[in-house]
């Protein structure tokens, strides 16, 4: 019997959380929403700052770029994924459905993607991946290590999801930071306005300006 929620979805299902907002239960998504489905979010502007990573792996120098992503369907995984292919639309870089892999933002997908990527590094001649999630990259990160593969020497990198140990790694990681530090205020000030039965106004939903953190785990290939 809460009086109102605060929730990060993590799948596709919004039905339950559809009936408790019809229900009467004030509630609020944060880093996600359901497109389509008319429940109050805050967000960030995830197809921005996929678009401004993805173009500055292809301004310096790189085209062959693998984009390890995660759950399809969900409303990060669609912005993000849209982000980089208008990127490389942008720069008349066809569109290869073949380097978009991955099906979850897990530690595995991201491990098991990157095993099959070295396996055929020397097939697609893939020089950077774009990885959409910071569990993603962790588990990317563990197979380069165990395999040996040097970044950005040998593959480049840039990853959603700006962590406090991004700039701490052996290579101090590129990323994409989206997640303001007043989500919460932001959150429970949009939640606590649909306390006032009153009014009956729909909340304004929040989309968040992402930037990107040029680090050193891109290699520029522009001066070979």
């Amino acid at each position: 019997m809460v009086d109102g929620i605060v929730i990060a979805p993590l799948g596709l299902e919004s039905e339950h959380l559809v009936k408790a907002s019809k229900s009467g239960t004030p509630l609020v998504l944060i880093d996600r929403y359901f497109e389509g489905v008319n429940l109050p979010y805050i967000t960030s502007n995830d197809f921005e700052g996929s678009l401004e990573a993805t173009q500055y792996l292809i301004n310096n120098g790189h085209k062959k770029i693998a984009c390890f992503q995660g759950i399809v369907g969900t409303s990060p995984n669609n912005q993000r994924v849209n982000g980089y292919k208008q990127a490389l639309a942008n720069n008349k870089i066809p569109f290869d459905p073949a380097l978009v892999i991955g099906h979850d933002f897990g530690f595995n997908n991201g491990y098991t993607c990157a095993l099959k990527l070295i396996k055929d590094l020397g097939k697609t001649k893939i020089t950077a991946i774009f990885s959409l999630g910071n569990q993603i990259t962790l588990g990317l990160l563990k197979a380069f290590k165990e395999e040996g593969v040097k970044i950005p020497d040998e593959v480049s990198l840039v990853s959603f999801d700006e962590q406090v140990y991004s700039d701490l790694l052996f290579t101090p990681l590129s990323t994409v930071s989206h997640l303001n530090e007043n989500l919460g205020v932001l959150a429970i000030k949009m939640l606590l306005n649909q306390f006032d039965t009153d009014t009956k106004v729909n909340p304004k939903n929040v989309v968040l300006k992402s930037k990107l953190i040029i680090r050193d785990s891109v290699k520029n290939l522009n001066h070979k």
